[in-house]
């Protein structure tokens, strides 16, 4: 099976990435284009020619 990667493992977080992380849980982590279209939301007709 070929494995993906590659290379040395990361070293383990620190204890302030492990809080930062932990702050962040839950919380969206990407955000879209201001202004942009969400194609998984139904289109408003002022989007519609």
């Amino acid at each position: 099976m070929k494995k993906t990667g590659g290379g040395p493992a990361l070293p383990p977080l620190t204890e302030s990435e492990n809080l930062l992380a932990d702050a962040m849980d839950g919380r969206p982590l990407m955000h879209g284009i201001d202004g942009g279209i969400d194609t998984d939301g139904e289109l408003s007709s002022s989007f519609i020619s």
